[in-house]
């Protein structure tokens, strides 16, 4: 029972040396949610039934391992939740295929032996006698006590304490259920937005001319890997001697899912003020109202998110992740596909055109979006994603030759690699 109890809070273990939390918070943080499995676990006259009965919890706390290996910190998130919905199986087998040996040493190293642990206590002779039961009870709830007093100490340190931010697997739970509630407003926008019009209108058409408009939608591509903005390898040649290009220097995501981040891109909400998503339109809307046909072509499958619904409002939704691709090996179809249908569109439709275009981009086997001879710096294949294929994590030495945050992320992803570089700021 108490192995079970500490099998329970491992998760916790972790969170104790990764999140910043005062040392008090963080003993409770450990003690409390032990007290309470302990109380739980005592509920049945064996041990091993009730583990079976939190099977899920089992599973979450599996999936969590894999998580802070991958990450060092931090709690599952709504957005790991949704991406859940929102990923198709081809990519999300990219992704898992890439962690594999990490989720496979997870399994056997937590998952399996709990279970099999469990399986052995309810196959025993033996179980908990009344007296023990009662006994413990009494001892959890003291524990349990102890760690509350501890809590009522953190104002002292400067930190409120909260049960959905601190102290797991609370906090993972409530944002599964701000998850859930968020796919629910998402299914719900047709009818949320169903009376909001942009009321715009194009009162000026350039002479003896039509406008054409195209807005790219470039997936899992970085900034600090671009030479365009002083990534050290020749990677944005061609966008480098366009005439009239107009790069913004000081942007930065306001998310790091597409699910989130796409939707921002798309209309008037904001990180600040994600709700009005679910009662505006979008800019595909904005252009239809003005008198535009849209034309959207996307190479994900985006059905299931608030994207697929902003793209649905064109005229034309093109959702290539439908074709088939000509190769076995493929997962998607070439980012390059998407062109031919664009200009498909452009021939037959004489008037103004927006065009939203949203590629499959860098994601996980990122040597699948484009034909062999493409493929200028190899190895490109996910064995050969790594840190040491690079000729150097190092940056310019002076602030005067270098953008700053580009320089700090650059310098952070070299202190996680482990590669040596040079200091930014001298």
């Amino acid at each position: 029972m108490f192995l079970f109890a500490l099998l329970f809070i491992v998760p916790n273990c972790v969170f104790f040396f990764t999140e910043p939390l005062p040392i008090t918070v963080g003993i409770a943080s450990l003690i409390i949610p032990y007290a309470f499995w302990v109380a739980v676990l005592l509920l049945a006259r064996k041990p091993g039934t009730v583990v079976w009965c939190l099977l899920s919890k089992v599973i979450l706390d599996g999936g969590q391992l894999v998580l802070l290996y991958l990450f060092d910190e931090s709690v599952i998130a709504v957005d790991m939740f949704l991406n859940l919905t929102s990923s198709t199986a081809s990519e999300a087998s990219e992704l898992l295929g890439n962690i594999f040996l990490v989720i496979i040493g997870v399994f056997f190293l937590y998952t399996l032996p709990t279970l099999l642990l469990a399986t052995w206590s309810i196959r025993m002779k033996k179980k908990l006698d009344n007296p023990f039961r009662k006994k413990w009870a009494v001892r959890s709830l003291g524990v349990f006590a102890v760690g509350l007093i501890l809590c009522l100490l953190a104002p002292i340190q400067g930190h409120n304490v909260s049960v959905k931010g601190d102290f797991y697997p609370a906090n993972a739970l409530y944002n599964l259920y701000f998850a859930i509630n968020k796919a629910e407003k998402n299914s719900n926008y047709h009818i949320t937005s169903a009376d909001f019009t942009f009321n715009a209108t194009k009162p000026v058409q350039a002479d003896g001319k039509r406008e054409i408009y195209v807005l790219v939608v470039g997936e899992t591509s970085r900034a600090m890997e671009w030479s365009l903005y002083g990534y050290e390898r020749e990677t944005t040649p061609r966008m480098e001697k366009l005439d009239g290009l107009v790069h913004f220097m000081d942007v930065v995501t306001q998310s790091n899912n597409t699910h989130k981040s796409v939707p921002i891109i798309l209309s008037a909400a904001s990180a600040e003020d994600y709700g009005v998503i679910y009662d505006e339109k979008s800019i595909v809307t904005a252009f239809k109202e003005a008198g535009f046909h849209t034309v959207v072509i996307a190479n994900q499958n985006l059905s299931t998110s608030m994207i697929g619904s902003f793209y649905r409002e064109a005229d034309t939704f093109i959702d290539m992740s439908k074709f088939k691709p000509k190769s076995a090996y493929l997962t998607s179809l070439h980012d390059g596909d998407l062109l031919p249908y664009l200009q498909k569109e452009l021939d037959k439709t004489s008037g103004n055109l927006f065009f939203v275009i949203h590629t499959y981009g860098s994601h996980f086997n990122y040597h699948e979006r484009y034909p062999k001879d493409f493929a200028r710096y190899t190895p490109d294949k996910a064995e050969g994603i790594r840190a040491t294929y690079k000729k150097s994590c190092a940056m310019p030495t002076t602030i005067r030759s270098c953008i700053p945050i580009t320089c700090w992320v650059k310098w952070r992803i070299c202190w996680r690699r482990r590669v040596p570089a040079p200091p930014c700021f001298t």
